[in-house]
């Protein structure tokens, strides 16, 4: 059974809830609270799932209550449930809270939510590394980019279209921003995929305050002494992304697709930067194996910490709230056949493809260390690999990421 704390200070609130999800009480073990210092009380002898807290209380507001949670019971899903519309401070919840939902809540919303946050806990293998991804805040970004979008704000000229424009071309950046402005709180109809749609809908002071105050991007310090390129990751997820979305129109896929091919390419080895910029000790050791072995980089880290950079950046977007049809690429873009359940084209074969063609030549006989032959083969697309390859080539490394 899932346990599940909601605290607020409004006794009409969790009455509602509590009416709300009478159904669920043979599923969820639920408690609900009037106040944070009750629910650290019941954290200290109780182990919890999920956490739902309002921003505005007194004595201690949600942000103080969940910066608690996080410093002392990170495996805990921190989610915001709250009517207060004042963006600014829920930019401070970024650095807290894994998803906010806005007052009021419908029941599906709330409900789904919740199932997803509190089934992450069956899927933990490794305790320590998915402790390390429960308490992140920020990823590291590209410095270059970094200080790019710093002068946009600098400058008497910023462009919030700049803005989108920039943080389209970092992993860190993208990732985030597609967390906070998917989440619930914002009620969007549909997900958005892009950044440029992402920095429009929030606009350019609030990025600004995410940035400058909230500091929700750190800086890549090169001095981690890993060994790791983040400039090479960057031109290759961002060249993936781009040539993704092209072979995803090359197959005929829908407008959405192509533009989640993009994204999907894009945020494909966001568990990579989770991994170099907390374990940059053991990360060296896992380039230089495979450097050294000649194996892939991802059967390394599985080797060496039980999970690879798909597993860490599928389970961190999934706690953010992505998109499932995003998450399940991160999670098999390197191995395809093992989630593919039927034969056609999709998300995942277009960025599989790209990933091989980017990273690896393919040969003649169209095999490669990394290209899922098999999985390609089922899907009556192998002999499409020229195709593909010349797409690439037509395409130089300045164009593809336009």
């Amino acid at each position: 059974m899932k346990y599940i704390i909601f605290v607020d200070d409004e006794t009409k609130v969790l009455d509602g809830i509590r009416r709300t999800l009478r159904p669920m009480r043979f599923e969820w073990d639920m408690k609900f609270l009037s106040n944070g210092q009750e629910a650290l009380n019941l954290l200290s002898t109780e182990p919890c799932d999920v956490i739902i807290s309002d921003i505005r209380m007194p004595n201690m507001n949600g942000i103080e209550l969940l910066t608690k949670v996080k410093e002392r019971f990170p495996k805990v899903v921190r989610i915001v449930l709250s009517g207060y519309t004042d963006k600014d401070l829920l930019s401070e919840c970024t650095k807290v809270a894994h998803q906010f939902l806005a007052k009021p809540c419908d029941i599906e919303t709330l409900k789904s939510t919740i199932l997803q946050a509190s089934s992450l806990k069956d899927s933990r293998q490794d305790q320590e590394l998915l402790h390390l991804v429960s308490r992140l805040e920020s990823l590291p970004s590209l410095p270059s980019l970094y200080q790019e979008i710093l002068e946009e704000f600098s400058s008497p000229d910023g462009s919030i279209r700049r803005v989108g424009e920039i943080i389209s071309k970092d992993v860190a950046m993208t990732a985030k921003m597609l967390q906070i402005v998917n989440s619930s709180y914002y009620g969007l109809p549909k997900d958005v995929t892009t950044a440029v749609q992402a920095a429009t809908f929030l606009g350019f002071d609030v990025i600004k305050s995410l940035v400058l105050s909230v500091k929700v991007f750190s800086y890549f310090d090169n001095k981690l002494g890993s060994g790791f390129d983040i400039e090479t990751l960057w031109s290759n997820c961002a060249r993936s992304g781009a040539l993704a979305q092209q072979i995803a129109k090359m197959a005929n896929l829908d407008r959405k697709n192509c533009e989640l091919a993009h994204m999907a390419g894009m945020l494909q080895d966001v568990g990579t930067l989770v991994l170099v910029e907390n374990m940059p000790d053991v990360y060296s050791k896992i380039t230089k194996t495979s450097k050294r072995d000649g194996t892939q980089i991802w059967q390394v880290e599985k080797k060496i910490l039980g999970h690879s950079h798909m597993e860490v950046g599928a389970y961190l977007l999934r706690l953010w709230g992505l998109p499932k049809a995003i998450i399940d690429v991160i999670a098999f873009h390197h191995c395809p056949s093992l989630i593919a359940s039927d034969q056609s084209f999709s998300l995942l074969s277009a960025v599989h493809i790209a990933n091989c063609l980017i990273d690896h030549t393919v040969t003649e006989t169209n095999q490669s260390q990394q290209l899922d032959s098999d999985y390609l083969a089922s899907l009556g697309v192998l002999e499409q690999i020229p195709k593909w390859q010349e797409l690439l080539a037509q395409n130089p490394a300045e164009e593809i990421t336009q």
